[in-house]
């Protein structure tokens, strides 16, 4: 493992739950398949989520995911974090979806 990633080289000790983490990712990118799916431009998509609700916006982006990243490690360990951000001076927010791999 150590010559695979350089976290786990030595004998330092190390965080079981980071191998894990670290083990899951590989199987995920082994085992992933590609769906063919067109998709819209990046910044032609960002404008139309901008008057979308937030749960519209992070199914949207969940599936984008999805049709880059689909496998049995994505089904079962994966999931998406929603950040909010607040302008304080007109109260608009901005929302950024980001997802993560956890046991």
């Amino acid at each position: 493992i150590g010559q695979r990633a350089v976290q786990f080289a030595g004998y330092e000790q190390q965080d079981a739950h980071e191998l894990l983490r670290f083990l899951l990712d590989g199987l995920g990118e082994d085992l992933k398949v590609h769906r063919e799916e067109k998709m819209e431009p990046k910044a032609q998509i960002e404008e139309q989520l901008e008057s979308a609700s937030a749960v519209e916006q992070g199914h949207y982006w969940w599936t984008r995911h999805l049709a880059k990243n689909s496998s049995f490690i994505t089904d079962e360990f994966c999931g998406q974090f929603r950040s909010t951000v607040t302008c304080l001076v007109c109260g608009r927010e901005k929302y950024c979806f980001d997802p993560f791999y956890d046991l």
